[in-house]
């Protein structure tokens, strides 16, 4: 009996969602720690698994294929874990506007899943961007570090934000999507008019979701205090757009990677009719 009970206290404190820790953080891990190091090394090892096993798969995309069904598994599994953890906060009456899935990363997770079940190369030009810059950003920088690195809230933020890496590079390894500079407006437009509805909502909901009330990274503090508020938005903006291009570069570079190279003349891509 007591073994039992031990076993539901430590469930329970494994649980304990986020705003717990968020009013308590002296339990939380330090960004590039020991734990945090050990924890983007388990994530890495996850991602080189599931990408070994992406390129295993036999060639072709199209509903019904292995690597579509692969690519709906991998997409749904964080939208999965977030709302497991938004269930949490409901069953406590802990949810708050802050914990919305509305944030850029949650918007990615959204996206990803989109793309995996439509093959849509609209929604690709969007989610490969804004999903590896807010995926790698978020794993390297978490907003989460008041979190017991070994707590569900933290575990599954890792989680979440790896797959979505691993769902980005299937799409551009996988020769499903091409990235292409000329396309970049797209992912421009759709940042732009997310920044100017939050701009708006943050102060009525007292969020500040894609972070554009409040900067959250040293160069937009510096953007801030050297162009004042709004004008380190355009820091932000500069600064998105050169990571978004550094990275179609690397997507081109990885294109065909994750395919098998007597299948590389097999495969279909989205830009193809771009």
């Amino acid at each position: 009996m007591g073994a039992l009970q031990g076993l539901a206290s430590a469930a329970l404190a494994f649980l304990t969602p986020e705003p717990v820790f968020l009013s308590h953080p002296e339990g939380g891990f330090a960004t590039f720690g020991p734990q945090h190091l050990c924890m983007l090394a388990i994530m890495a090892a996850l991602s080189v698994v599931l990408l070994r096993a992406f390129r295993r798969l036999p060639a072709g995309w199209g509903r019904g294929t292995a690597r579509h069904r692969f690519l709906v598994t991998v997409a749904a599994v964080p939208l999965a874990l977030l709302g497991s953890r938004d269930s949490i906060l409901i069953a406590r009456g802990l949810m708050t506007p802050n914990f919305w899935p509305l944030h850029i990363c949650n918007i990615c997770e959204f996206l990803n899943l989109a793309l995996a079940v439509s093959e849509n190369r609209h929604i690709a030009r969007v989610a490969y961007p804004w999903g590896m810059v807010g995926g790698i950003g978020a794993l390297l920088l978490p907003g989460w570090t008041y979190c017991p690195v070994w707590s569900y809230a933290s575990v599954g933020g890792f989680v979440e934000h790896a797959l979505m890496v691993v769902c980005c590079l299937c799409m551009v390894g996988g020769g499903l999507y091409r990235p292409r500079l000329r396309h970049l407006w797209e992912p421009t437009v759709a940042a732009v008019t997310g920044g100017l509805l939050f701009r708006i909502l943050n102060p009525v909901l007292g969020t500040n979701f894609f972070f554009v009330t409040q900067p959250v990274a040293a160069p937009f503090v510096w953007g801030v205090r050297r162009f004042g508020d709004p004008g380190f938005l355009v820091i932000y903006l500069l600064v998105a757009l050169a990571l978004w291009c550094a990275f179609d570069g690397m997507g081109l570079l990885l294109r065909g990677t994750l395919v098998r190279p007597a299948e590389v003349g097999d495969e279909q891509n989205l830009s193809a009719s771009a």
